[in-house]
């Protein structure tokens, strides 16, 4: 009997020992428990870029009434691959005939996905009418699919596109700026304009911004990982202005240090709970991370920031493209994202859920670079409160703040 037990006991401990083992398999409310993680519920908000800058609009329409704001990087309209053209509704043949509506909206007019993919056999028909997402969010708000538009009063949106960003052309996101504009000139909205920012002057390509010290100039790099130094704070920037940080004496907030975070408050926990692993067409990650700096421990209500990384960006990803001497820095979305020194240094607790791969590269009813979902491959209603991932993600929120059983 005592060599058995000592044998399942060095098993434990190698299969353990595994990369990543341990922590994929710890579960949120492991973490929740263990570190008495309490989330103040009028402070949570979101952010993402490219795909999670979509998915991150979808989430604040979704669920307006929970959330205090919203940042978005190179991300276009509310459900703009569900909005109308010519050339995907109407014309035939061209390119509408041969693939999903909502696949022909995200390559032609809400990217410039297929232009820079094909050269000049793919066409770009954007930018995107901002109008069309308004309309869609009214209908929706009244349908009570999405929270009610007034579930936008005060929330702080704090948008980012970059000047030589060739896939999300900057246009797309000016078309952003007018449907938030638009939104808060409703009169159950009725927000300031100064409730928006965006920054739209960095010669930058797509991706995540950050400013690393030290490190060689990659603003014009497209490509894995995504993350380009440039000089810029992106992931400060937005957190300072949604959640209205302060420095002493009610100042602009300090900048913390790059790499000023722990990495033993970085913890990988199971996804799976909070979606049926069964169903590819969810195609999110069996891992996801969450960042609880000391301050957010042991009872201390802290935010909550939701922070969506972009196409090709979930760990795997980038680990396949940058390993083994690929022409590209490991940087991890949840690791260099920016998002952690703000995080330690101003007490917010920082969940990362991971989105990944489904379908081969000409799936386009499918999601082979491991996108969030804004164009319909995991449903019809992916932009709604009933759409597969946003019900993910709100279940990890609930789960975190105690409202509902976690999975």
């Amino acid at each position: 009997m005592r060599q058995l037990y000592v044998a399942c006991t060095v098993l434990l401990l190698l299969l353990n020992a595994l990369p990543g083992a341990a922590r994929a398999q710890e579960t949120l409310r492991d973490i929740r428990d263990d570190l008495g993680v309490s989330v103040d519920g009028g402070a949570i908000s979101v952010s993402g870029v490219s795909s999670g800058g979509y998915m991150a609009g979808q989430y604040h329409l979704a669920h307006s009434t929970k959330l205090i704001g919203a940042g978005i990087i190179a991300g276009g309209p509310y459900a703009c691959a569900r909005t109308t053209s010519f050339w995907c509704d109407f014309a035939p043949g061209w390119p509408g005939f041969w693939m999903p509506h909502d696949s022909c909206q995200a390559i032609h007019m809400c990217t410039a996905a297929a232009r820079l993919e094909y050269g000049l056999m793919g066409a770009y028909f954007g930018p995107p009418d901002h109008r069309d997402a308004l309309d869609t969010a009214v209908d929706e708000a009244l349908a009570g699919r999405i929270d009610p538009l007034s579930g936008l009063k005060g929330d702080r949106v704090w948008l980012f596109s970059g000047l030589e960003d060739s896939l999300m052309r900057q246009e797309i996101t000016d078309d952003l700026r007018d449907f938030y504009l638009e939104l808060y000139s409703q009169d159950e909205v009725d927000n300031p304009p100064s409730l928006l920012a965006y920054e739209d002057g960095w010669t930058v390509e797509h991706g995540m911004v950050v400013d690393i010290p030290g490190e060689a100039d990659r603003c014009l790099e497209y490509g894995p990982p995504f993350i380009n130094d440039c000089g810029f704070d992106a992931a400060g920037q937005l957190l300072a202005f949604i959640h209205d940080l302060k420095g002493p004496a009610g100042g602009p907030p300090g900048k913390p240090a790059y790499g000023a975070w722990d990495g033993g408050s970085l913890r990988a926990f199971d996804q799976r709970p909070f979606f049926d692993a069964g169903d590819d067409s969810v195609s999110l990650n069996t891992q996801g991370h969450i960042y609880v700096p000391d301050a957010c421990r042991d009872g201390v209500p802290c935010p909550l920031h939701i922070a969506f990384h972009g196409c090709r960006q979930h760990e795997a990803a980038v680990r396949q493209a940058c390993e083994n001497g690929g022409n590209c820095p490991l940087l991890f979305f949840h690791e260099d994202g920016g998002y952690n020194e703000w995080a330690e240094a101003y007490g917010i607790v920082v969940l990362y859920p991971q989105a990944t791969a489904w379908g081969d590269a000409s799936a386009l009813d499918k999601n082979p670079r491991g996108c969030w979902d804004w164009w319909g491959y995991s449903g019809d209603g992916y932009f709604r409160k009933s759409a597969k991932q946003i019900q993910a993600v709100d279940a990890m929120i609930a789960c975190l703040r105690g409202t509902a059983p976690c999975g």
